[in-house]
């Protein structure tokens, strides 16, 4: 009974120990931090305007994949894949049982194991020899999904076959495109807004100078966004005679916790409210107005005039001067 009662704890302890971990185990040993701007625009210099527009949309995700790691070994390539092949049918038919789920085996590797044998000669040294002893084969599942809750079940199903390594949670949305569309739309009715205001403020019209457009998204998907987290306590009793009496640390623990980008560095924010790890799109847009060039008149070119005197002689042999102007 005892065995039975250990299995029970275990999966109980899993399941409760799942709701906010959509994480995996992924992010334990690498870690990816976002740039906090889309894009680098140079300061405004003189009488130039610089107008930056700044929107995000919290997008609840329409699939997930859960990705778990198996590991198997066994003493012959046979009894290897007949084990690992038993741990993971249970997991395959709950997929194909749940019509809005759907299953991928991923094969990773397949290498033999070895063991060290001492070979004793006669006429030399004792040597060491590796020879293989067994097998040992890695596959990751592949398990897509539709509705968060699912996960509590998929990892209990996993755990009743020995399968603990959840990798990570993958987050996919249909209609990201739809979203960017979206967000580039308000954010010209942003920009005409603050154009307005610009105007009244500088007293210009900042229709009639030149523009230089720069903008950009970034998606930022739940995997990105979680930070590390220590419980912050200290122990502040004193202990007499500190010299004699040894006090013991415990360990303090280390988790992650869900960190996204909030609402009060945008202009405007769609869906702002986030209870669950959503995926978020932001954009950025950046016009600058550039004052035009003043047009000169160009410089009309002076005429000048030049006076020759010009001889001729006439048929009688006589000579005059005629005076030509060019």
């Amino acid at each position: 009974m005892k065995p039975q009662f250990y299995l029970i704890a275990i999966l109980t302890f899993l399941a409760t120990q799942v709701t906010g971990q959509s994480m995996g185990n992924v992010n334990y040993q690498h870690r990816v931090d976002l740039p906090q701007n889309v894009m680098d625009v140079p300061y405004p210099n003189n009488d130039e305007v610089l107008i930056t527009v700044k929107g995000i949309s919290n997008v609840k995700a329409d699939n997930y994949v859960a990705i778990f790691s198996v590991t198997q070994a066994a003493e012959s390539a046979k009894k290897v894949n007949k084990l690992i092949d038993k741990r993971i049918k249970p997991i395959k038919e709950y997929c194909k049982n749940n019509p809005d789920m759907s299953f991928y085996l991923d094969m990773i590797s397949f290498v033999p194991l070895y063991e060290t044998k001492v070979e004793n000669k006669i006429f030399s040294e004792k040597t060491y020899k590796e020879v293989p002893n067994g097998f040992e084969i890695k596959k990751n599942l592949h398990i897509r999904y539709e509705d968060s809750e699912k996960l509590n079940e998929i990892i209990t199903v996993a755990a009743e076959s020995e399968i603990y390594e959840l990798v990570r949670v993958d987050y996919f949305s249909d209609s990201l495109g739809q979203i960017k569309q979206n967000l580039m739309q308000q954010a010209k009715e942003v920009l005409a807004d603050k154009r307005k205001y610009k105007n009244k403020i500088l007293d210009v019209d900042l229709n009639t100078y030149d523009k230089q457009l720069s903008d950009g998204f970034t998606v930022a998907y739940p995997i990105e966004m979680y930070k590390k987290y220590q419980v912050a306590s200290t122990n502040k009793i004193k202990v007499n005679n500190q010299k004699k009496k040894k006090v013991g640390k415990s360990q303090k623990n280390t988790t992650y916790h869900y960190k996204p980008y909030f609402n009060k560095d945008f202009d405007f924010a769609k869906n702002p409210t986030i209870v669950e790890p959503v995926i978020q799109v932001l954009y950025e847009l950046k016009v600058r107005y550039i004052p035009p060039e003043e047009e000169k008149e160009a410089p009309q070119k002076q005429k000048i005039e030049t006076k020759k005197d010009v001889i001729i002689i006439t048929p009688s042999g006589q000579m005059k001067t005629i005076e030509v102007t060019e």
